[in-house]
């Protein structure tokens, strides 16, 4: 009997960890993250911001070099955000080459400048092609402060991204939804 419940603890462990990531990036996907921000938006969600990435042009790599490339930016991208986001901080894969961050920073500047960090991290970076060819990948970054309406927070976020997009893409826009002080700013070096 004991043998038999470590068996279902253990599946159950396996079922909880398939709901909560994504299978390719190994980090959390779209679902597990909604549901952190809308937990933290209850509590306190002063020190934080959500950032929506978009893989500049994806659609191109993937049809000049395939999948298995594509994929294999995908994972690269997660694994240098890891790198550079603070602890307390919640990466997810929303879908396709689609990612969010629910960032922890005391300040504005600071989260613009983790963003701006993130986005050339992921353009230096490059990935070798079973040819040898060297590619690159670059991001857009939309940044919103959270707010207890965290759904609209996730709009902002991502308005912010359709801005950096039509900036030229490569870019950090932060869009704060304070109405007295409406701020938009476009961050690129």
């Amino acid at each position: 009997m004991q043998i038999c419940n470590h068996s279902i603890d253990k599946y159950q462990s396996k079922l909880v960890a398939l709901g909560q990531k994504d299978e390719l990036t190994d980090i959390a996907n779209r679902r597990f993250f909604m549901s952190s921000i809308k937990q933290l938006a209850q509590k306190e969600q002063s020190n934080y911001f959500i950032l929506t990435l978009d893989l500049d042009h994806f659609k191109k790599l993937n049809d000049q070099y395939g999948h298995a490339v594509g994929d294999q930016a995908l994972i690269n991208v997660a694994n240098t955000i890891n790198t550079i986001i603070p602890n307390g901080s919640l990466l997810a894969r929303l879908g396709g080459e689609e990612f969010a961050i629910l960032l922890y920073s005391d300040t504005r500047d600071h989260a613009i400048a983790i963003s701006n960090n993130i986005r050339v991290a992921i353009a230096e970076h490059s990935i070798t092609t079973s040819k040898g060819e060297k590619v690159n990948c670059t991001t857009s970054i939309g940044i919103s402060p959270l707010t207890l309406d965290f759904s609209a927070s996730m709009q902002l976020s991502d308005k912010a991204l359709y801005q950096a997009k039509e900036k030229g893409r490569n870019c950090v826009v932060f869009l704060n939804n304070i109405p007295v002080q409406a701020e938009n700013n476009e961050y690129k070096n």
